[in-house]
């Protein structure tokens, strides 16, 4: 594999693995900024995780979250000998789950209630994860990578996402539900999430 497919490959498999993590991090975010108001639910083989604020299933979107930080900075940052494991096993759950869903005929709803937003995505999931699986596994044809230490830009991005946390507390608290804090605040916490893995990227792809 030459170089610049290489950092192709590797570049597309981390943004495909940063958009689904954001299930886990707007959730746990708005748990924690919202309180009880804020209801949540996700779901994993037919097993439904949820939760008003930090009460009920609360763990999930936290466990999702800190295992999604991980993989952010493995996949951009680590060594591959944490960050393949961990991507396999992730992405291999996520397929399964689509194609189990699928084939005992129920749907994948993605629904975003503060946007307005109800998508049937069962097979987009599917295709979505089957490519990112593909990716995954044709990328440990390359040799393993060892880790790289954050520099200055990587710094500087970080502090902007951890600046934005007290502007999403001021928006989400004061929200009820659908109202235009809630929105901006939504908005801004997926865009944070991107930023974040933005972060880690930054000055990455060299050692691909």
């Amino acid at each position: 594999m030459g170089a610049t497919t290489g950092r192709a490959v590797h570049a597309a498999t981390m943004w495909l693995l940063t958009l689904p993590l954001i299930l886990y991090w707007l959730p746990f975010l708005r748990s924690l900024f919202d309180g009880a108001s804020y209801e949540w639910g996700n779901s994993l083989f037919g097993r439904v995780f949820h939760g008003a604020g930090t009460s009920g299933d609360f763990w999930f979107p936290a466990a999702g979250t800190i295992l999604g930080v991980v993989l952010l900075w493995s996949g951009w940052r680590g060594p591959d000998r944490i960050f393949r494991p961990l991507a396999l096993i992730v992405a291999g759950l996520w397929f399964a789950d689509a194609a189990y869903m699928i084939g005992s005929g129920n749907d994948i709803m993605f629904e975003g209630a503060t946007l307005g937003v109800s998508l049937s995505i069962g097979r987009i999931a599917l295709a979505y994860y089957g490519v990112l699986l593909a990716l995954i596994l044709w990328s440990l044809r390359r040799p393993g990578r060892a880790g790289l230490p954050l520099g200055i830009a990587n710094y500087a991005l970080l502090a902007v996402v951890l600046a934005l946390l007290p502007v999403q507390y001021f928006l989400l608290s004061a929200g009820r539900g659908q109202e235009a804090n809630d929105q901006t605040g939504v908005i801004i916490t997926i865009c944070q999430w991107l930023l974040l893995s933005a972060a880690f990227a930054v000055g990455s792809l060299r050692r691909t």
